[in-house]
């Protein structure tokens, strides 16, 4: 049975769809866009592997380790992930010496989760190996790399990039 939604085929598909002839350049962009999500989404899932990571424990770890002890419901909010379910990723995570959960010195009642010394080498590691053959540049040289921000953060934010 295949599990695919719309959207994973689309973006597992998206650069041999935009390979046709279309003359809307906008779908042109989309599709590409959807292809390149999936390049990424894959070389993630591929380097967390090799961590021992799922692709949702190290999509957990990095802001833990980029942002300092997180409350479980503002991760839970972050990962879009339900609460129920954070506490057994959390779990699997504290089982193997990468985070703890500690109280909130400002209110006992909650529950913060910090990245250990260890799960803070980890990620350092993995993002070490993400970086190498990440495909949302690949191919690209500093100049065009500059380029490519500059134009993602016009698109996805509205704002222009500063002259």
């Amino acid at each position: 049975m295949d599990d695919d939604t719309t959207l994973d085929r689309l973006e597992r598909e998206g650069l041999e769809l935009a390979g046709q002839r279309d003359d809307d350049d906008g779908l042109q962009v989309a599709l590409l866009a959807l292809g390149l999500v999936h390049q990424i989404k894959e070389h993630f899932r591929s380097r967390a592997a090799e961590h021992g990571l799922s692709a949702t424990e190290a999509d957990a770890l990095m802001p833990l380790r980029y942002c300092g002890p997180i409350a479980m419901g503002g991760l839970a909010d972050e990962l879009k992930m339900d609460p129920s379910n954070l506490t057994n990723l959390v779990g699997r995570l504290e089982a193997r010496g990468l985070v703890q959960r500690q109280p909130d010195p400002a209110d006992r009642r909650i529950k913060t989760v910090a990245v250990t010394a260890a799960g803070e080498a980890l990620v350092e590691r993995f993002k070490a190996r993400l970086l190498d053959g990440n495909p949302a540049v690949r191919g690209l040289d500093d100049g065009e790399i500059q380029q490519l921000l500059g134009l993602l953060r016009r698109v996805v934010t509205g704002v222009p990039a500063p002259a």
